[in-house]
């Protein structure tokens, strides 16, 4: 976990997908990183499609400053109806 929390953290996507391939990183481990990456998309899709929870990384307000995140966190399943964001009105 500490791997990918400092992968996340410089950025590095390609380190990420090689920790969360090898099969050891859970769905909740991804969701803990996810605040760390809201600069880089990459890196916030590939934990996203390993199951992080996008409600978490909305609920921050500089990741709601991003029409680029706001987009792929609907695309996995966040609904922007429920709390509404800046950014978007």
């Amino acid at each position: 976990m500490r791997e990918l929390r400092l992968a996340c953290k410089a950025e590095d996507s390609k380190r990420v997908a090689e920790l969360l391939s090898d099969g050891t990183i859970t769905a909740a481990d991804a969701t803990a990183c996810l605040e760390k990456t809201w600069r880089d998309l990459s890196v916030t899709r590939l934990l996203l499609e390993h199951g992080a929870d996008p409600a978490v990384c909305a609920r921050t307000y500089r990741m709601s400053q991003s029409f680029d995140l706001i987009k792929l966190l609907v695309e996995f399943g966040y609904d922007i109806k429920i709390n509404g964001h800046c950014v978007l009105q």
